[in-house]
């Protein structure tokens, strides 16, 4: 049994198969099997997705901060139904 790294590389999903140029899985993840290698994958284009889209929002983020400022005493400048 071979010692991987905990960085070590499985490879790409089916889908971006075009960018490996090997073409066939790496020798980690055909130890570990189609489930978990395929879980990782997917885990690891989700989590890249996230991040994309999180840098996208900043504006929205920022927008929304500013809309909710406070006062020094802590109260809200909102216009607040009353």
């Amino acid at each position: 049994m071979e010692k991987f790294g905990i960085c070590g590389s499985i490879g790409l999903l089916p889908v971006c198969m075009c960018l490996n140029k090997k073409g066939k899985p790496t020798n980690l993840a055909q130890e570990l099997g189609v489930g978990p290698t395929l879980f990782l994958m997917s885990t690891r284009a989700m989590a890249w997705l996230f991040f994309v889209l999180t840098i996208i929002n900043f504006p929205a983020f920022a927008y929304y901060y500013k809309g909710t400022s406070s006062n020094s005493d802590g109260t809200a400048t909102t216009n607040e139904a009353t």
